[in-house]
């Protein structure tokens, strides 16, 4: 590989989803499950003489098809519970992950509990960059709306 090319790696994770269950601080709770989706892996530093592991972080985000995320923990706890604090949940429809020469693509659909709190009504379907769509995840905000409003 080319050193000029080489994919830059940070140990700084952000979300960390290594020490921690759910991203914290985040308009949605993405559980630790989502290292991958992240760019978050194991991976082998090397400095000067000595090699060791940690964990890095690179920009290669992945979400893909299937992927489902809430903007509340309790959503991955009892269901007829969690329906009760869930305001939006996303679905990724599609995707194209990132990479060294792309910011990748990300088809999702916004939905939200109807009035009775009883079932999920689908909403509209939204297209963004991998990138973008991890702004979502950590703000709320989506072109200019938050997440309850799309």
């Amino acid at each position: 590989m080319d050193p000029q090319n080489r994919e830059e790696r940070s140990e700084i994770l952000d979300p960390d989803l290594v020490t921690s269950r759910f991203t914290s601080g985040w308009a949605f709770a993405v559980p630790a499950s989502f290292k991958a989706a992240f760019d978050i892996r194991w991976d082998v530093r090397q400095e000067k003489l000595v090699t060791r592991k940690a964990w890095t972080q690179g920009k290669n985000y992945c979400f893909s098809q299937g992927d489902v995320l809430y903007d509340t923990q309790k959503a991955y706890e009892v269901w007829s519970e969690a329906l009760k604090h869930l305001n939006t949940c996303i679905e990724v429809i599609d995707s194209i992950a990132a990479g060294p020469q792309s910011v990748g693509q990300v088809r999702f659909r916004a939905s939200h509990p109807d009035e009775s709190r009883i079932r999920i009504v689908c909403g509209k379907t939204y297209t963004c960059s991998q990138p973008g769509f991890v702004e979502l995840l950590r703000t709320g905000y989506f072109e200019g709306k938050f997440h309850r409003d799309l």
